[in-house]
């Protein structure tokens, strides 16, 4: 299971970081996360929620590319 606000994702001046908000497991890059911290997101990175929602982290593509679609990219599996 997991929470409805499962964590929270900033942007700050060295980039993205993750923090937990929910008591559900958070693992980010296989490392469990406690509520509160924070861990930097960078391209690659993996989160995995509770025991079966999976979430990699890509970056944005180049401007203009076919891809880009102008937002931020999140792959589930």
């Amino acid at each position: 299971l997991i929470s409805r606000w499962h964590f929270e994702l900033r942007r700050h001046p060295d980039g993205f970081r993750l923090r937990p908000v929910s008591d559900q497991v958070t693992e980010v890059d296989g490392n469990a996360v406690p509520k509160g911290h924070e861990v930097p997101v960078k391209d690659g990175t993996k989160v995995r929620l509770g025991k079966g929602v999976n979430l990699t982290f890509m970056s944005r593509p180049k401007a203009g590319s076919p891809a880009d679609s102008g937002g931020t990219v999140f792959v589930m599996g």
